[in-house]
């Protein structure tokens, strides 16, 4: 076939005129590696007889990252309470940065040497994640009006820049929403549980009520549970107990007592595990049980929660958290008399009229109306990223919308390529094209931001791209006026892509797409108006024997062996042949295009050892 140096070079010079603006290579001009510059040359360089492009399809396919990884111990909340991050498995379900579940589709494995971070929250909270791991930020913005955008960033990104030089803080992640479960069938009404929990005696199933809240004695009737008066040396409260008193044994073995001990709530005040992970309405009568007795609210409408045991604090934080509301925990000390009683925790946090946490109707007339705009307790502000020994880390991969999944005890929503982006700037500015149709695509509209937003910061990071192209965050397209093109993200939503005259379409991490419908809709007929359209799909290895990623690497692998032929299709697929020896260092550099460049061959050695003593070899 032709090939075309000249064609081939003028993307190469485009591309490394580029400049990175995040991470410690800010500053300096895109370096193509070696991999990605005889990419570009197959690529673009190889042309038919009339000077057009060869390849209208292009698949590169490179194995998994090992990146993006958090602490081995870090806690992971889950439908059945919290496990840690070496503990997940393909197939286990954990929660989405919208309350709902979704199941862990990948794992790497556990990962040594990698250069590690702490990252503090607002709330007192904090995770260790590796350099490489993915956050899903709000960026302060410091205009006339300051404003927030979305964006995708690595640990890395974020290090250096966590105050803006105003005294801002430029980094927050927005609050999770409640945990959406199913009712639960539980042994105590999750409002009664909450009064015994906040005022109960831990030695039997009785309570203290102030006589000015006999609402709340009230409640614990209207679930049906019996209470009976017993004698009480304080005239400010009253002392019930629950249940009408009846000694036979057989009375006593369906009492209230003895369901207590049976859930082993006697002398050990907590929230058992069926509660924690309850429906939200069941959540929310726990909660409003142990305000109602031991919360309050300020006149400036922080709501707090006090206990003297830490385990309940830490419970009752859970269960705050569990039900989407921000709360940070306070450690003090107790004093009665003027007698210090040993340390007291307070969790604080806000909830407004739509959403209260209250029955007793004093606590609730002190809530404040909603705000029109969201505070800052919608989110947790990013205030330190430090540098730590580094510790064992490990990836998970999800299949929410988003690919996020919620990390910490906290519960903080936590989750790809310069060359996609940098390809796609040159489609759409430099490749000739006029009215030029550039979009990439993901399976979901936050996986296919990572390669806009890097192309973005391209932009930014060039005086001239700035000044003739417009950036529209709000609907993510890059507009270049002088030639009528764009460059836009588009969502997973299929029906909408009809219609399209694309010239470029770059494909992200087809091995996660739930069927082949979008990339068929954008690939199919949609670039046929223009003269050399080009698809361009970018994946790492999947482990799916089925669906549109096995499909499209099968047809690589047939055109690359020969079974197959298309002119029009360039496939590029890294990774060892078969009968090749994994242990053979000359070979992992089939593998990894990146090795003695980014990636070093000690790191590669530490995995290579570690995988051997795993698998005891």
């Amino acid at each position: 076939m032709p090939y075309s140096e000249e064609k081939a070079n003028r993307v190469i010079q485009f591309i490394q005129q580029l400049k990175l603006t995040k991470g410690k290579w800010a500053g300096q001009t895109f370096k193509l590696l070696p991999w990605e510059i005889d990419l570009i040359k197959k690529a673009f360089g190889t042309v038919r007889e009339d000077g057009t492009r060869q390849y209208r399809t292009v698949y590169v396919e490179i194995p998994k990252k090992s990146g993006k990884a958090l602490a081995i111990d870090t806690p992971i909340p889950t439908p059945d309470g919290f496990t840690t991050m070496e503990d997940l498995k393909p197939g286990d379900k954990v929660f989405d940065e919208n309350g709902k579940s979704c199941n862990v589709v990948a794992c790497t494995e556990i990962m040594y040497g990698r250069l590690c971070y702490e990252v503090c929250f607002s709330d007192g909270s904090s995770i260790v994640a590796d350099g490489e791991h993915l956050w899903q930020v709000n960026e302060y913005k410091p205009h006339k009006v300051p404003y927030y955008e979305t964006k995708i960033l690595k640990t890395e990104d974020m290090k250096d820049s966590i105050k803006h030089k105003n005294g801002c803080y430029n980094y927050r992640i927005s609050t999770m929403l409640a945990l959406d479960l199913e009712d639960k069938k539980l042994i105590i009404p999750p409002y009664v549980l909450g009064v015994w929990l906040a005022d109960g005696n831990s030695y039997n199933a009785s309570f203290t009520c102030n006589i000015n809240d006999l609402e709340i004695v009230d409640k614990v009737v209207g679930y049906g549970v019996e209470v009976r008066e017993w004698k009480s040396t304080n005239t400010g409260s009253v002392h019930l107990a629950f249940g009408d008193g009846d000694r036979r044994q057989s009375a006593r073995n369906k009492s209230w007592h003895a369901k207590m001990r049976k859930m082993g709530l006697i002398c050990n005040k907590h929230i058992p595990k069926e509660y924690l992970r309850s429906s939200i309405k069941q959540r929310k009568e726990l909660l409003k049980g142990l305000m109602d007795c031991d919360g309050h609210i300020s006149k400036e409408g922080e709501c707090e929660y006090t206990t003297v045991s830490k385990r309940l604090a830490e419970d009752a934080a859970e269960l705050i958290r569990s039900l989407g509301f921000k709360c940070s925990i306070n450690e003090g000390r107790a004093t009665l008399n003027g007698k210090d009683c040993g340390p007291k925790y307070r969790i604080n946090f806000f909830s407004y009229r739509s959403n209260p946490v209250f029955y007793l109707q004093r606590k609730n007339n002190r809530l404040k109306k909603d705000p029109i705009k969201p505070t800052k307790n919608s989110f947790r502000t990013i205030t330190a990223i430090n540098e730590v020994t580094s510790v064992p880390v490990k990836c998970i991969q999800v299949d929410s919308p988003s690919r996020l999944y919620l990390a910490g005890k906290s519960m903080v929503p936590t989750h790809n390529s310069e060359i996609a982006a940098a390809i796609a700037l040159y489609m759409l500015l430099a490749d000739g094209e006029s009215n030029a149709e550039v979009y990439v695509a993901a399976c979901d509209r936050q996986q296919a931001s990572i390669i806009f937003n890097t192309s973005v910061n391209f932009v930014e990071g060039n005086q001239t791209l700035s000044n003739v192209t417009k950036t529209v965050m709000s609907t993510k397209r890059i507009v270049y006026p002088r030639t009528g093109s764009f460059y836009q993200v588009l969502s997973s939503d299929v029906k909408s892509k009809s219609g399209l005259n694309v010239s470029c379409v770059i494909l992200d991490e087809i091995w996660t797409y739930p069927n082949a419908d979008l990339a068929r809709m954008l690939t199919t007929g949609s670039g046929d108006a223009r003269e050399e359209p080009l698809f361009i799909y970018l994946t790492t290895a999947g482990d799916k024997l089925r669906g549109y990623g096995w499909e499209m690497h099968q047809k690589a692998k047939d055109i690359l062996n020969g079974r197959r032929v298309d002119d029009t299709f360039l496939p590029i697929i890294y990774g060892l042949e078969e009968g090749d020896d994994w242990e053979d260092e000359k070979n992992w550099y089939k593998a990894n295009p990146s090795l003695g460049h980014t990636i070093q061959i000690e790191r590669i050695r530490e995995h290579f050892q570690q995988a051997k003593q795993d698998c005891n070899w």
